[in-house]
C-alpha cells in the first residue's frame, strides 16, 4: 500500500504558498517598475497567492517535490533597457525567495525559543519554509530554460554566444527533466548546503525541527 505521510505535505504548504507568491510577486513588480504595464493589466501585481498558484505545478511540489507557479508574463520590449530588464526581472525572483527563506529562520528563532516544546509543528513547518525557498532559488538559479537562470545567463553572453544558447533553448526542456531525474541527489545536497548557511547566523538546526514534526505521524 502506497505510505504517503500526509504531516511532511502539510509541512510545505506554508513555505510553498508564501514562496511562490513572493517570488511570482517580485517577477511582476520589478517588470512593472521598469515600465511594463503587462504584469499589472493581467493582475499579477498582487500578493494574493491565488494569481500565482498553479494547480498542476502546485500538487506536484506537495505530492512529488518538484513543480511551478503561474509564469509571470512580461514584454521586455517595454523596457528601457530589454537585456538589462529582462535579467532583473528574472533574478528578483531566486532573490525573493532567499529573503522569504530568511523571514521563515528569523520567525523560527522566534517562535522556538518563546514557545519552546509547545510549537512542534509550527517549528516543522518553519524550518521547512527555509528549506523549501532555499530550493526555489537554487532550482530557478539553473542556467536552463524555462528557469530564471535561463534568463539571466543570456543577458550575460556576448550576442553571437546568446544566439547559440537560446538556439539550445528548445531543447533544454528536456535536458532540465533529465538533470532533476539524474542529478536529484546533487541537487538536494546543495539545496541543503544553501538552506544549512541560511540557518548558520540563527544558530538553528532545521533538521531537527522538521524530524520533531514528522514524529507526530
Amino acid at each position: 500500500m502506497f505510505d504517503f505521510n500526509w504531516i511532511e505535505m502539510l509541512l510545505r504548504v506554508p513555505g510553498l504558498i508564501v514562496g511562490i507568491t513572493v517570488h511570482e510577486f517580485f517577477h511582476a513588480w520589478t517588470a512593472w517598475k521598469l515600465g511594463d504595464d503587462t504584469p499589472m493589466a493581467q493582475g499579477r501585481v498582487t500578493l494574493n497567492p491565488l494569481a500565482h498558484l498553479d494547480p498542476i505545478g502546485t500538487i506536484l511540489i506537495l505530492f512529488a517535490g518538484f513543480g511551478w507557479g503561474r509564469p509571470v508574463q512580461i514584454n521586455p520590449h517595454n523596457f528601457r533597457d530589454s537585456r538589462r530588464g529582462d535579467m532583473l526581472v528574472s533574478l528578483l525572483g531566486p532573490v525573493s525567495n532567499f529573503l522569504v527563506a530568511v523571514g521563515f529562520a528569523i520567525a523560527l528563532l522566534f517562535v522556538s525559543r518563546v514557545h519552546a516544546g509547545n510549537t512542534v509543528l509550527v517549528n516543522g513547518a518553519l524550518a521547512m519554509g527555509v528549506w523549501i525557498n532555499a530550493a526555489l532559488m537554487v532550482f530557478n538559479l539553473i542556467p536552463l530554460y524555462p528557469l530564471d537562470g535561463s534568463h539571466v545567463m543570456a543577458a550575460l553572453l556576448p550576442y553571437e554566444a546568446r544566439e547559440r544558447y537560446e538556439a539550445f533553448g528548445r531543447y533544454s526542456f528536456f535536458v532540465l527533466i533529465g538533470v532533476v531525474l539524474l542529478l536529484g541527489g546533487v541537487l538536494s545536497r546543495v539545496i541543503g548546503v544553501v538552506a544549512g548557511l541560511i540557518a548558520i547566523p540563527f544558530k538553528l538546526d532545521l533538521a531537527y525541527y522538521i524530524i520533531e514534526a514528522l514524529k507526530r505521524t
